[in-house]
């Protein structure tokens, strides 16, 4: 099913105010940066078979040079984990900037062999973005399995990463290629999606996809019962495309979410997951009118996560979420628990308009969402989640990145410790307050 819209706001939406929530305690349990004063970010979490927690993550040396990292947290006998250890530390080049050039974006851990796979980026000596995917396999070896450019391309990243039960591994991610028409140029970026299958050694091209001929962004990919799911958006449209083998064992894929909050403005996927029972979430921002007339007329921005039950055949808007102020809003990571809870991380404004990192819940019991986690690391300026993992003790783990009075980010790793890690996992949270009418940190310039 292709093109496939949903506006209607369910029983489980509503707009909350930041302040207005029932919350538990969280505590920051990593505050890294690789050398004092420069930049660093964590983008993904997640855990190996003895509950170790390993962090993606990104930051700058002392001489502005960017490494991607992979950062592993060791469980302790009392459930707590010790500090970060950094096991694979990667880039291209010594290219220095001010920005990030050397990142990882998401992690997967093999059930079958136990070896760790990182999927993200890295600039060569030229200043060219190179899509990446390094392994550390069980016995802590690091290689490099990919490391491709897209033919004429000047960008190539890798953004998520999956397996599939067959022991598939498919990377999506994005492309930048430059096109000349009549002596003008200008440039695409493709969707696209790579795939390792299981007992082989050569990647291939499992899709290249642009949206009505315009640029458009993978964001992430995950494995399901019903098929594989990438999402990300294109044309302003957020995009969900579903892959499935036909006969002959080839992915066929098809747009089964193309959605758009408010038809006058952009709407962006940025994340996926999946439950116990199959269903898939996307997540990112829609953007809406504000319903102001005059001088006053604008648009707004809503955290929004979207789910399926059906494998795609239909999806419904079941959180949306505008904070306290008028600034960037996204939900990025998810997770749920062996109960049946769901989890969602990403950020939302504050009264003063600057982004708070916030964890937001749907209790198995609950018919609407509340929040777990409102922070920054220093008041007034911005935090913005990025990844999240719902462990086996019943802990969730936010990962993101948060800026310092200086406005120097930091790589943050945040515990939240739910009822359910109590020993109540059937529990519910009711926001005290709520209105039943109705690269990724900050998305304004992709919003209109």
């Amino acid at each position: 099913m292709s093109m496939k819209s949903n506006r209607n706001i369910s029983s489980t939406t509503r707009i909350e105010p930041l302040e207005a929530r029932t919350m538990l305690s969280g505590s920051t349990i990593s505050d890294f940066q690789l050398a004092s004063g420069k930049g660093a970010g964590a983008l993904a979490v997640v855990e190996d078979s003895a509950d170790n927690l390993f962090v993606a993550a990104t930051a700058n040396d002392a001489a502005g040079v960017s490494h991607a990292l992979v950062n592993e947290f060791v469980r302790r006998a009392d459930g707590s984990v010790g500090p970060a250890t950094t096991v694979v530390d990667f880039n291209l080049s010594q290219y220095a900037s001010s920005g990030w050039t050397s990142e990882f974006s998401d992690l997967l851990i093999d059930p079958a062999t136990g070896d760790l796979y990182a999927a993200g980026q890295s600039k060569d000596a030229a200043g060219i973005s190179h899509w990446v995917l390094v392994k550390r396999d069980a016995t802590g070896s690091v290689s490099t399995v990919e490391d491709y450019q897209y033919p004429g391309g000047s960008y190539t990243a890798a953004l998520g990463i999956t397996r599939d039960a067959a022991g598939n591994i498919f990377v999506a991610g994005e492309a930048d290629t430059t096109i000349v028409v009549k002596h003008t140029s200008s440039t695409i970026s493709h969707w696209i999606v790579r795939e390792l299958k299981a007992n082989t050694s050569a990647w291939v091209a499992a899709e290249d996809f642009t949206y009505q001929g315009q640029s458009t962004y993978a964001r992430d990919i995950i494995a399901a019962p019903s098929g594989l799911y990438v999402t990300g958006f294109g044309g302003g449209h957020w995009l969900t495309r579903r892959g499935a083998a036909d006969a002959a064992g080839n992915i066929v894929w098809a747009t089964v979410d193309d959605f758009k909050a408010d038809p006058n403005y952009s709407s962006l996927a940025q994340g996926l997951g999946t439950d116990a029972n199959g269903n898939v979430y996307s997540l990112g921002t829609a953007v809406k009118s504000n319903c102001l007339s005059g001088k006053q007329a604008g648009s707004v921005q809503e955290w929004t996560v979207r789910r399926t039950s059906n494998g795609g055949g239909s999806w419904l808007t079941i959180d949306s979420a505008r904070g306290a102020g008028s600034g960037t809003a996204a939900a990025q990571g998810f997770g749920s628990d062996a109960s049946g809870n769901l989890y969602a991380v990403g950020y939302l404004p504050g009264s003063d308009n600057s982004a708070h990192q916030v964890v937001r819940t749907l209790g198995i019991n609950d018919s609407s969402w509340a929040t777990l986690d409102d922070w920054q690391l220093a008041p007034g300026h911005g935090a913005f989640g990025s990844g999240l993992l719902a462990d086996h003790a019943g802990s969730v783990y936010a990962v993101g990145n948060a800026n310092d009075a200086a406005n120097i980010r930091h790589a943050i790793v945040r515990r939240i410790d739910t009822p359910a890690s109590a020993g109540n996992a059937l529990f519910s949270l009711t926001p005290v307050t709520a209105f039943s009418v109705d690269q990724r940190s900050d998305l304004n310039d992709l919003l209109s």
